[in-house]
């Protein structure tokens, strides 16, 4: 069997083509210009963790030489998209990238005392010798788009510099992305229990996903083409388990799926080795998942969509929400709207209730194809021909359009963001045009406008700063009191419970630990509402972080021997009279003895266990005093920097906010010298413009391809 091995050892590592890269004289000032780009689009934090340490060393100025090499050609690594396994595969993109950071960690604190904070020795990771079967990966395939595509890109790119627009050289980038991922991603989408992963399981020929009346789809599952069936587990903390048996997915109750953010699915299909990736997403009303986030996270990479309907319902809010967003965004995304759960209505009322969903769509401006079926095969009597329509119409779409469509979706981004720079043009040639005494009038404004905006990101960070530190002091003073009611009533509990329910070792710390969740839960959700979407997938983090804070409580809770066999006081009191009685004696005490066993036996065995109840108690609740101490000290430190993280989030889309806004000023002010010697040559703007000209025109044609609605 073939595998993809990661570098096991930092030696391996050492001597291949990276370490060469990062020894070109551009390679640091590379990783300096790419490094935060790149962290804004990674989506594991335990990668964009480690990366920090190698950036934190790389720009603490303490390493130099082959130590600074191997920094460099590592966070090379990592800033390329088509390294050894492809960003673009997701959660398994990553894995290389894990590894390759834990390695050249582990080298180079081996070889130095002196780090700066936050670098520890704990990263000799596992991931360093981990190794990945090629046949789980899907083949590379073809691009996504053409050359042609790329050459516009590298125009605009061109355009960026002549404009000294850097601002928008990541969004060229993104686009560069999606150009070069042969991955066509149909993502499915509905609210729960309308039989999304049902629709998808007879699509791939197999039950490969849980199904049922309950939710069952908690993670964005990702299905990937492969010749050998494997799954891929990415934590909340950014951890990534593989499981080669795939059948975990149908326990609903697996360790590996209580906290996946993510699943990775690699799987032998039809259907997927046309280099197609189906994805599953949770119920649109998910109290846990903010469908603005999902809207702007997942679907905007995704392809084409299915809108999973239930027949025997109307469209919800978060149905009607999601596809206004949808199709503010683009209106002629490619959907496909499924009517499942036909068997559910009478055959002679199925009509009204086809006309009545397509009512609905009309009134969002949507003129669908609806595709009435019964995803379930076992409940699929007597005929298949709703599901064999859809499938067929899918099929075709994927054979025969989806090259259109993925150049439709690159061309609409290449032209919003060629306006983007036609608006930077104009700024410059208003700039260059003027008189000197009007440049330098000019100039005073635009830097006026430029601090003023300046300032109201700067007030508005304040003001965040102040919202965030009342938020966190109101949680924190909320957790001491909390500590205080937890204590008593587990102190009531402890006292009201039997022995045996207190010898059971998990009952006290799952009642603690189910307390705590149902207060901090509500309150954390409050606390998203009042900060925004932004922080929602940190406070999601937050609250998977808190409920997986141990706590356990240490006593001794084993029976006394005299609990376990009373007996032995029966034998005690035989042995101790039999020295000092008679023959005759000795056989009436015996008798007695005899007669009166379980009684007596009885007797001790309930004596023992009130002593044994009222010292478990005492000890227990000493136990949980100390212990929730202890466990409120941990939570006040968790929330402290999480709190951190969360404002660190908002400041940072604040400020990314403002520079796309100031991009045009940003620009102009950049280019001149006190206002009287633009460095933008009127040269420059003309071959800026005539790049932005050829690049419209010619990236028009052939852009109104694909799926309208």
């Amino acid at each position: 069997m073939s595998t993809i091995k990661l570098h096991a050892n930092e030696q391996q590592f050492l001597e291949s083509e990276w370490l060469r890269r990062a020894e070109r004289p551009e390679a640091e000032a590379r990783v300096r210009s790419d490094y935060q780009r790149w962290v804004s689009r990674v989506g594991n934090s335990q990668l964009v963790s480690r990366a920090g340490k190698l950036w934190g060393l790389l720009t603490s100025g303490k390493i130099a030489g082959k130590e600074k090499l191997a920094v460099l050609a590592a966070l090379l690594y990592l800033i390329c998209p088509l390294d050894l396994v492809p960003d673009y595969i997701p959660v398994v993109g990553w894995l290389d990238d894990l590894g390759i950071a834990a390695c050249v960690l582990a080298y180079v604190l081996r070889k130095a005392d002196d780090f700066p904070a936050g670098a520890t020795s704990r990263e000799t990771s596992d991931q360093c010798t981990l190794q990945i079967d090629a046949a789980s990966l899907p083949d590379s395939g073809v691009l996504a788009s053409d050359q042609e595509d790329l050459r516009f890109l590298r125009d605009l790119k061109r355009v960026c510099a002549l404009l000294r627009a850097e601002a928008l050289l990541p969004a060229v980038e993104e686009i560069e992305l999606r150009c070069q991922r042969p991955l066509f991603r149909v993502m499915f989408v509905g609210r729960y229990n309308t039989g999304k992963s049902t629709l998808i399981n007879r699509l791939l020929g197999a039950d490969y996903l849980a199904v049922g009346p309950l939710p069952t789809t908690k993670a964005i599952t990702f299905m990937l083409p492969a010749t050998k069936p494997q799954v891929f587990v990415e934590g909340s903390d950014g951890t990534i388990q593989a499981h080669k048996d795939i059948g975990i997915l149908q326990d609903k109750s697996h360790p590996a799926l209580l906290e996946a953010a993510r699943v990775s699915l690699m799987l032998p299909s039809e259907i997927l080795r046309r280099s197609i990736c189906f994805i599953d997403t949770p119920g649109l009303e998910d109290p846990d998942l903010d469908t603005t986030a999902l809207l702007r996270e997942y679907v905007s990479e995704a392809d084409a969509l299915v809108f999973v309907l239930d027949t025997s319902y109307t469209l919800g809010d978060p149905e009607r929400q999601f596809i206004q967003r949808l199709l503010a965004d683009d209106r002629h995304r490619k959907l496909f709207f499924v009517a499942n759960k036909i068997d559910k209505i009478a055959p002679a009322e199925l009509p009204m209730a086809l006309d009545s969903i397509r009512q609905e769509l009309e009134a969002l401006d949507v003129t669908p194809q609806i595709y009435p079926l019964v995803a379930d095969c076992h409940r699929d009597q007597g005929t298949t021909v709703g599901f064999r329509q859809f499938r067929e119409s899918l099929l075709m779409f994927l054979d025969e359009g989806r090259t259109a469509e993925q150049k439709r979706i690159i061309r609409r981004e290449i032209g919003n963001l060629t306006n983007q720079l036609e608006e930077v043009s104009a700024a410059q040639r208003q700039f260059a045009a003027a008189e000197e005494t009007e440049r330098r009038r000019r100039v005073r404004e635009l830097q006026e406008q430029q601090y003023a905006a300046q300032e109201t990101v700067q007030r508005a960070q304040a003001e965040l700063t102040k919202r965030i530190a009342i938020l966190q002091s109101g949680l924190l003073a909320d957790i001491d009191e909390f500590s205080a009611d937890l204590a008593t009533v587990t102190c009531r509990r402890i006292d009201e419970a039997s022995l045996e329910e207190l010898r059971k070792t998990d009952v006290l710390e799952r009642s603690i630990r189910e307390l705590t969740k149902s207060f901090l839960e509500p309150r954390l959700t409050r606390i998203r509402e009042q900060l925004g979407e932004l922080t929602s997938d940190t406070i999601r983090q937050m609250t998977n972080d808190l409920r997986r804070l141990p706590f356990s409580i240490e006593v001794l809770r084993s029976r006394s021997l005299l609990e376990e066999s009373p007996q032995i006081v029966t034998a005690g009191i035989l042995v101790v009279a039999f020295p000092f009685l008679s023959l005759f004696s000795f056989l009436y005490v015996l008798v007695g003895v005899l007669l009166g066993r379980n009684v007596l036996e009885d007797l001790v065995r309930n004596l023992m266990g009130r002593c044994a109840l009222n010292k478990l108690r005492a000890e227990l609740k000493s136990a949980v005093r100390s212990q929730l101490e202890e466990y409120a000290r941990q939570l006040t430190e968790r929330l402290n920097v999480q709190f951190r993280e969360v404002e660190a989030v908002l400041k940072g889309q604040l400020s990314t906010v403002a520079d796309q806004v100031l991009a045009p000023v940003t620009a102009v002010l950049e280019t001149g010298t006190g206002g009287t010697s633009p460095t933008v040559a009127p040269a420059q703007l003309s071959e800026a413009l005539s790049i932005l000209h050829t690049v419209r025109h010619e990236s028009q044609q052939g852009s109104q391809g694909g799926g309208d609605v």
